[in-house]
Order: structure tokens, then sequence, then C-alpha cells
């Protein structure tokens, strides 16, 4: 196959990259099931659990998918251990009184 104009050639270097609409479509589930079933792992830290959680957020943002950040505070402290469950119930209180925002929650969980 000839590519004979830069648009030719920049749609199959898109199309072999992200693939077609099926395969997004198909990833983009994948990627939904695996944020829906994230759950915190007894070893790990507040820090490596948002970076696990931003990399399947970041790879649906690429697909088209956005989540509100509400969301995404909500499923965080939905998945976080008992242990952490005073910390859980401050952060509670304070998304209610004022504007509250992902990157502050994984702060408080830190230091709260």
């Amino acid at each position: 196959m000839l590519l004979k104009s830069t648009k030719e050639i920049w749609d199959k270097i898109i199309l072999s990259y992200e693939g077609d609409s099926q395969v997004k479509c198909a990833r983009l589930e994948t990627l939904i099931i695996q944020y829906e079933t994230l759950k915190m792992r007894n070893d790990e830290s507040i820090a490596s659990y948002f970076l696990r959680i931003d990399e399947v957020v970041n790879c649906m943002k690429n697909l088209g998918e956005e989540k509100k950040e509400v969301t995404l505070i909500e499923k965080v402290l939905r998945s976080l251990f008992s242990k952490f469950e005073l910390k859980v119930s401050a952060i509670e209180e304070k998304i209610g009184s004022t504007d509250y925002y992902y990157d502050t929650t994984s702060w408080n969980l830190n230091y709260l």
C-alpha cells in the first residue's frame, strides 16, 4: 500500500497505534472493569495506590472516558483498608463543607 499524502500517513499511524473503534471500545471496557475493581493492597502505600488509580484513569481519558473528581475521591475512600476509617470520616466531613480535590485527598490520607 502506497500512501501518497501526509494525511493518509497520519491516519495510518493513528489507526496502527490506537486501533479501530472496536479495539478502543474493548480496551475501554477492560479499563472500566479494572477501575471498578481496584482495591488497595495490604502492603501498599497511599502514594502507590494513587499512582495505580491515576494510571488507569489517564488511560481511560486517552480513550475519551472522563471521570469527575468527586467520583475519583469517592472511589478512593470506598476502596481503602479499615485502618484508614478515621481518616476517611474526617475527609468525608471536609468534602461536605468545602471544595475538595483529588490531590488533597492523597495528602490528607498521608498526613491527617
